[in-house]
């Protein structure tokens, strides 16, 4: 009996342990907001709550920044678009047990999809990635990346 108590309170403990390990901060989406004139206000907060480390870096892997108008961010945090798009911070980090607001990205539409975050530390070693919801290109957009592909392929042909 002593035994089975014991391998008990091995596995909660290990399994305690890895729920821990598994809790990080989150860029989490708050919602959209009509500007008017056919924009649109994506808002977001950096949840560092549960998090182990101070947050200096949030990257997407996502390619959706095309649709992007103008990007805001707190105080010190900056926005840099491309196909890693990232927001970044060397003075403000989001140390653990806050939450800092004030990320906003304006696009040409209210859609949203799922696509990766991943946040780093001051070393730029991602240390916790995720899922939030970032705008789609607006469909103008889309059509000219359209265009341009298959302006490609077309030259490619010839």
């Amino acid at each position: 009996m002593k035994r089975g108590a014991l391998i008990l309170a091995v596995v909660a403990a290990f399994a305690g342990n890895a729920m821990a390990n598994a809790v990080g901060a989150d860029f989490r989406y708050e919602g959209c907001t009509d500007l008017g004139g056919g924009m649109y206000a994506h808002d977001y907060v950096l949840d560092n709550t549960f998090g182990s480390v101070s947050v200096y870096d949030v990257e997407t892997d996502f390619h959706y920044y095309y649709g992007w108008g103008d990007v805001h961010t707190p105080e010190n945090w900056y926005c840099y678009k491309g196909p890693m798009s990232r927001f970044e911070t060397e003075e403000a980090p989001c140390n653990v047990g806050y939450e800092q607001g004030g990320f906003r990205i304006e696009a040409g539409t209210p859609t949203v999809e799922y696509g990766y975050f991943s946040i780093t530390d001051l070393n730029h070693e991602v240390v916790w990635e995720g899922q939030t919801q970032w705008p789609l290109p607006e469909p103008a957009s889309l059509s000219l990346l359209l265009l341009g592909g298959l302006a490609l392929v077309g030259r490619r042909r010839r």
